[in-house]
């Protein structure tokens, strides 16, 4: 029975960084209603890849269909790395590549998004719901680093390797 509940709850976070991810691309498009690009621009550290996306796109549902399509879907293979790696069904040579992947974008993405606060902070436009969206970007770095970590201790763990079913 506690088996059984422990193998349900393990496999929740395959699913929660692309949840959460898409919970922030919802969010951003409520916070961009009243001004073009300002829920957009703080996603920039969470999909650094799509940023460019900003500088010629401003209809919201064609942001969503981008940040959301594109961002979802990658930060969930990174996921899936980190949850492979963590049930030790990915050999040590996958989780390397994920941690080093993994890691350049948790690095990346912290870093851009502490200059997107401190620009806020310095123009004076860093409100209530600016910070709700920090807090959660910030959760999802968090997230981020559990993935990170799982495929560190992949590489340098001794546990047994599983084939995968």
């Amino acid at each position: 029975m506690i088996s059984k509940i422990q193998g349900r709850l393990l496999k929740t976070p395959l699913f929660l960084l692309p949840s959460l991810h898409l919970l922030l691309c919802l969010l951003a498009t409520m916070l961009s209603g009243s001004y073009d690009g300002w829920g957009w621009s703080r996603m920039m550290g969470v999909d650094p890849f799509c940023a460019p996306v900003l500088m010629v796109i401003e209809s919201l549902p064609k942001l969503f269909a981008i940040f959301a399509g594109f961002g979802t879907a990658f930060w969930a293979f990174l996921g899936f790395v980190g949850w492979r790696s963590y049930s030790r069904t990915i050999g040590r040579t996958g989780s390397l590549l994920g941690a080093i992947l993994i890691g350049f974008f948790l690095v990346v993405g912290i870093w851009m998004t502490i200059d997107l606060i401190h620009q806020e902070h310095q123009m004076g436009v860093l409100i209530g719901a600016g910070i709700f969206q920090f807090l959660l970007i910030g959760i999802f770095f968090a997230v981020v680093s559990v993935s990170f970590l799982s495929c560190v201790a992949a590489v340098f763990g001794k546990g047994e390797r599983q084939t995968a079913s």
